[in-house]
């Protein structure tokens, strides 16, 4: 696979209002503490916002964005306010990323 153990890769982005960070992050505790959030419609209502991209959800608590894709990769957004960094997330290949949880 793409990813080791705890491994992750970070993505800055730069516009008019500021700078924010993507980081995807596989195989850590972060991302199993985050499982049974997502796993859980109302847990997720209760800490923001929910959108849908495809079939992924991202959470959306407005100063950052989360969304699992499989079970082992967490795509996180910070730095600025979500609506700004949503863009971005969106055009983020989902489907691309869930291919690389599949056992080969």
């Amino acid at each position: 696979g793409m990813f080791g153990g705890g491994a992750g890769a970070e993505a800055r982005y730069t516009n008019a209002e500021g700078s924010f960070t993507i980081d995807l992050i596989a195989d850590n505790e972060m991302v199993v503490s985050m499982l049974g959030i997502f796993a859980d419609a109302t847990t997720m209502a209760m800490m923001g916002n929910v959108i849908k991209v495809g079939e992924f959800s991202i959470l959306d608590p407005e100063q950052n964005l989360t969304a699992l894709v499989g079970t082992r990769i967490m795509v996180s957004a910070t730095g600025m306010d979500s609506k700004l960094m949503l863009p971005a997330v969106q055009v983020i290949d989902f489907d691309g990323l869930a291919e690389f949880d599949k056992p080969s």
